[in-house]
């Protein structure tokens, strides 16, 4: 999902830029490593709990955790155990937009190891190399 994408939706749901972060795949399309066709977007859990106010409903992950998804954006206010004030200083700014970190996605991906998790390692490694 490109920047202006997750823009324009962030902005039809009035949450400023400084109350979130792209997680999951989103460095990878914003470096130009791979595209995503989705975006997981951490807000601090006031920022999730007015997005619920205004209409939108929750629904759960396996493990417990909550998410919005509007279209394709997942908004959370967790990240694997970790929450927006965890996260930021593990993120970069890209076109006013903080991002978590190649090397924190990395790490993360790691952990996971799923096959696409693995590929996209393996993505990461190659573009590092020629940075």
């Amino acid at each position: 999902m490109k920047i202006f994408e997750i823009k324009a939706k962030l902005t039809s749901l009035q949450i400023d830029n400084d109350e979130l972060i792209v997680a999951g795949s989103g460095i990878l399309e914003a470096l130009g490593i791979r595209n995503s066709n989705d975006a997981d977007i951490l807000v601090s859990e006031m920022t999730f709990r007015n997005v619920i106010k205004s209409g939108y409903q929750a629904k759960f992950h396996v493990d417990g955790s909550a998410f919005v998804r509007i279209g394709d954006i997942d908004l959370v206010y967790d990240w694997y155990g970790n929450s927006f004030n965890d996260l930021l200083p593990k993120t970069i700014l890209i076109d006013d937009l903080k991002f978590l970190s190649l090397d924190y996605t990395r790490e993360w991906k790691l952990e996971r190891s799923s096959d696409k998790d693995l590929m996209d390692i393996e993505l990461i490694d190659d573009y590092q190399k020629v940075q």
